[in-house]
């Protein structure tokens, strides 16, 4: 391989331009993770949040929701800066070197000359070449900076919020169970009190003047279909 070669250089800058544009297409992808990530952490922080404005809390507590949150800041403004647009280059059309170039080498060199021409161009399409394979370095390692601080803010974040979560859900649990036997204990307060109550008191009655009755009693013959009542009876 001869470096020196134009034609070399041309073809090795063009691999290496192709490279890194894979390569940026890569980091661009990575803010799906991330955004899966914040997806997670979005389902419990505003009810972390909300937690010490609805309940008695500790300073100490307090303070680490404080820092939590301005974790979360800084790792949306450092996926922000993944993510936002930035300048990649890419190269001109062919048409434009042996059109557009062509001509302007024409009118300068004032030649027709196939092989001084052509060599310009090459010279031309070079340097083209070498300033976008540049840029896209430059751009590459800028993403990868970001991502690198993104993630680098945001693994302590989710270990935070898992421990405020649990934290937070305990103490809502807690709270419920607790409501749920304080009103359980009204209750049974209220029956007790309904069954403290004394009983209405019957008036009472005198037994010599109850009147008593006897039944009827009657003999059934099934076989014949007719009552009949008991003669015993009748003679009484």
């Amino acid at each position: 391989m001869n470096l020196i070669d134009i034609n070399t250089k041309i073809e090795i800058n063009l691999k290496q331009i192709e490279f890194y544009h894979s390569l940026n297409q890569k980091n661009q992808n990575k803010t799906s993770f991330l955004i899966v990530i914040f997806s997670f952490i979005g389902i419990y922080t505003i009810e972390i949040i909300k937690f010490p404005f609805k309940n008695d809390c500790d300073y100490s507590f307090i303070i680490v929701v404080i820092i939590y949150f301005i974790m979360v800041i800084i790792s949306l403004v450092q996926t922000y800066c993944l993510i936002k647009p930035i300048k990649v280059s890419y190269m001109n059309q062919p048409k434009h070197f042996y059109n557009d170039v062509l001509d302007q080498y024409k009118l300068n060199l004032q030649t027709d000359d196939d092989e001084i021409l052509n060599e310009y161009l090459k010279a031309t399409y070079l340097l083209e070449t070498e300033k976008v394979l540049e840029n896209n370095i430059n751009v590459y390692r800028k993403k990868s900076n970001d991502f690198s601080r993104a993630f680098k803010v945001l693994l302590p974040t989710i270990i935070l919020y898992l421990g405020l979560a649990i934290f937070v859900i305990v103490k809502n649990k807690e709270d419920q169970n607790n409501l749920t036997i304080q009103n359980y204990k009204e209750i049974i307060n209220y029956i007790d009190k309904k069954m403290e109550k004394k009983p209405v008191q019957k008036p009472k009655i005198d037994p010599t003047m109850v009147i008593k009755t006897k039944p009827i009693v009657v003999k059934e013959s099934v076989m014949m279909g007719k009552v009949i009542k008991d003669n015993k009876e009748k003679k009484k």
